[in-house]
């Protein structure tokens, strides 16, 4: 195997002069309640004589000053024992997951996770690995990307000072993303769509061997040996940043996309620029299913092994702009209001912003105004006049509502005449 090591300027586990800054810094970002989480965890550790370190993407973040939102810790022995001592001292509720080596205690009102520290073995390309408990060279070794390297000791006489074997300093520094060897997108392919959302979130560009080997693992379709929810999961993260368009318009651009699965790689993400980091993440699902076919969709679906929540994306979406196409833009507005509301809000919202200029207004006013239509009678009334319990209540309900979005009704009496039409079987 040929690495990619950038050899770091300092030996192996030699103090840095900004170690002590990062600890002070690492408790400075931290709530109380964390704080006090994170010292009773290696207040345990040191007690039973097993190292603990802060590790990943905790470190990178660190040293960028961006804020830590997970604590990534290590523990050079077992951090299940780790976690069930200090569970059965503070009354934490603890979770073992022996066959991984990790383990997940609640203290202090949040959520600490711990990892044995290990090694990986990849039978085969793309395979999940096969994990061998180790220490931390080997655990930091089988990582990413150098920036994500790095580890911050948190017991010992290490404590506080940064160990960087890869030289991930030096690539934080040069905004640079690169892998530590050149089998990385071989062993593990997600890491190339782990790579560009790295590359848009931190704004950092791909080193020039990285480049090279992701782009080989684009051409040799190094992701059709993925299970389709890894990939989604992948996907998902991606969806989640502050600014999903650029890493997913860069994903099209090298080619990520149509490795996936090849139509993928016709959506047109640019329309979604701009959409709050609070709004709905699957939108960017709907750009995906925007130019699909119908059979299109259903090959997505299975691809990626979408649960039903996507599936529906992905279909509605489909079916929002095939219906476009053929005649919804002429029907008349309660119609066209019948229509949409047949489909999941997050497909509507995305159809209206990837369509021409007509349909959008079109499904803007359904948005705005027809969606909000709601009739003054309810299933009660229409019982007291005369109408049986059972599904024709809901019919005559929402054909009350489409002749109130259509302006035919305007009030309470206007909808007990319609109604009564209706029961007299004159309604239509």
């Amino acid at each position: 195997m040929c690495y990619n090591r950038r050899v770091p300027t300092q030996v192996a586990f030699k103090p840095l002069e900004r170690g002590t800054l990062l600890l002070t810094i690492l408790q400075d970002s931290l709530t109380p309640s964390t704080q006090a989480a994170l010292k009773d965890v290696s207040d345990n550790a040191e007690a039973i004589g097993m190292p603990l370190y802060l590790v990943g993407g905790s470190v990178r973040d660190l040293i960028l000053g961006r804020p830590i939102k997970d604590l990534d810790l290590v523990v050079e022995g077992d951090a299940t024992q780790v976690a069930s001592e200090l569970g059965e001292k503070h009354s934490g509720k603890v979770t073992l997951h022996p066959r991984f080596g990790t383990a997940t205690i609640s203290l202090q009102g949040r959520r600490i996770d711990q990892a044995t520290a290990r090694r990986e073995n990849y039978i085969r390309p793309g395979a999940l690995p096969e994990v061998v408990a180790s220490g931390l060279e080997d655990d930091l070794s089988r990582r990413d990307f150098s920036i994500n390297a790095m580890a911050l000791p948190l017991t010992g006489t290490q404590k506080g000072e940064l160990i960087d074997l890869h030289g991930g300093q030096e690539d934080l520094a040069a905004r640079s993303i690169r892998v530590l060897h050149d089998d990385s997108f071989s062993d593990d392919p997600t890491r190339m769509l782990r790579a560009i959302r790295y590359e848009g979130r931190l704004d950092f560009s791909l080193e020039e061997v990285t480049s090279r080997l992701l782009l080989e693992a684009v051409e040799e379709k190094k992701l059709t040996s993925i299970t389709g929810d890894r990939i989604r999961r992948e996907l998902e993260l991606i969806f989640l940043e502050e600014e999903p368009v650029p890493i997913l318009q860069r994903a099209g651009g090298l080619g990520v996309l149509d490795t996936i699965y090849l139509p993928m790689g016709r959506a047109d993400f640019t329309p979604l620029k701009g959409i709050s980091t609070d709004d709905d993440p699957l939108l960017y699902l709907g750009a995906f299913a925007y130019p699909l076919e119908h059979y299109e969709g259903e090959v997505l679906i299975s691809r990626l092994y979408m649960p039903n929540s996507w599936a529906s994306v992905v279909r509605d979406t489909i079916s929002i702009r095939r219906g476009m196409e053929i005649d919804w833009v002429d029907l008349p507005q309660g119609e066209l209001a019948g229509c949409l509301d047949r489909h999941s809000t997050t497909s509507v919202r995305a159809c209206c912003m990837l369509s021409t200029l007509v349909v959008r207004d079109l499904i803007q006013m359904y948005l705005d105004e027809m969606r909000q239509v709601k009739t003054i009678l309810n299933g009660d009334d229409l019982i007291t006049l005369g109408f049986p319990p059972g599904p024709a209540i809901g019919e005559v309900l929402r054909d009350l509502r489409y002749a109130r979005v259509e302006g035919r009704v305007a009030s309470r009496e206007d909808e007990l005449r319609l109604a009564e039409q209706y029961l007299g079987g004159k309604g239509g």
